[in-house]
């Protein structure tokens, strides 16, 4: 690795693509080496509006592997559709990159450890992004659990809402062969991953009542959970709401505490008396957390998360087709 650069590919270029192009061109130890699209138009268009306004020169590949064997990388951003993910990942891995991936990283048990695997074996980091878990707002809310400000923590509770439904309808969101499922796995995958983060609990059992509205993957999940442990919780996954809403909140017997999937914003009460309430304008930058990663730095959550939120994913879905409740599969 070049000590004053690091060289990032990233593979996809469309809308959450040009969002990590974004983010990437605002960071002054970043050297964007590559855009990978199988649209070349897409590809060429962030190269012209966003790339070389700032400076940034990359290479433009309709080929993901002949990309990566041309051009010299330190790290894969991985912007594509869902279950794209995994062999797109391997590849990078056995190419000796690390990697950072859009949610979900897989959308099966079985493809989630072939990932754990490839990762201890080469020896190279596989990061989620997801910007609530390396935000100074869950991680403050993640310390009051540990350090039992709260109390215990009896019940959890969380909740996203927005208008998702026209993706399904009319793009590769709503195809189960490129998804891997809907919104359960789509904004979904950020909620149940911040509840499993902030609790470190796992589920134990599920039972979902979920919603097609006669497209081929969910669009809503009504969801309630027990917990290993004893506590309980309740999951709302909407897709077809008006704007955005997204919380979880955690109640334990000496206070409660309120925080944004994103971070963003959290509110800390002990009883009913408001201790700390903090509000930011952006998510935290999850590029810039990975440059920092590739230098060294560990990485914010251990592949173990993700392999318990697919198990508790594919378990929401099952219990919404059985009509019973469905134990996830064991750790």
């Amino acid at each position: 690795m070049n000590n004053d650069k690091v060289r990032i590919g990233v593979v996809g270029c469309g809308a959450m693509g040009r969002n990590h192009i974004n983010m990437l061109k605002d960071l002054p130890d970043v050297e964007m080496a590559a855009l990978i699209d199988p649209c070349e138009e897409i590809a060429k268009d962030r190269l012209e509006k966003i790339c070389e306004p700032a400076g940034q020169c990359p290479a433009i590949f309709q080929d993901m592997e002949k990309a990566l064997d041309s051009v010299e990388m330190d790290g894969v951003i991985i912007v594509s559709p869902h279950t794209l993910h995994v062999p797109q990942i391997l590849l990078a891995l056995d190419k000796g990159l690390d990697v950072m991936c859009e949610k979900p990283l897989a959308t099966t048990e079985e493809d989630l450890l072939k990932l754990m695997a490839k990762s201890k074996e080469t020896g190279k980091v596989v990061q989620a992004a997801y910007a609530g878990v390396i935000s100074d707002e869950q991680a403050y809310v993640k310390k009051l659990k540990e350090t039992g400000e709260l109390g215990d923590v009896t019940y959890v509770q969380g909740r996203v809402a927005q208008r998702w439904w026209p993706h399904a309808e009319t793009g590769w969101r709503g195809n189960p062969e490129l998804s891997g499922g809907g919104q359960v796995f789509d904004s979904g995958s950020h909620l149940l991953v911040s509840l499993l983060w902030l609790t470190d609990f796992d589920a134990e059992e599920v039972f979902a009542y979920v919603d097609y509205m006669h497209m081929r993957v969910e669009i809503n999940a009504s969801v309630a959970v027990k917990f290993a442990g004893g506590a309980m919780g309740s999951v709302m996954i909407s897709g077809n709401a008006s704007g955005f809403d997204h919380n979880a909140t955690l109640f334990g017997t000496k206070g409660r505490a309120y925080v944004g999937l994103y971070g963003m914003y959290m509110q800390h009460y002990k009883n009913n008396e408001l201790v700390k309430s903090t509000k930011a304008d952006f998510p935290a930058n999850v590029c810039k957390r990975f440059v920092q990663v590739i230098r060294g730095a560990e990485a914010p959550l251990p592949l173990e998360y993700s392999l318990k939120l697919v198990r508790l994913q594919r378990a929401i879905l099952e219990s919404g087709k059985a009509g019973r409740p469905v134990r996830p599969a064991s750790p």
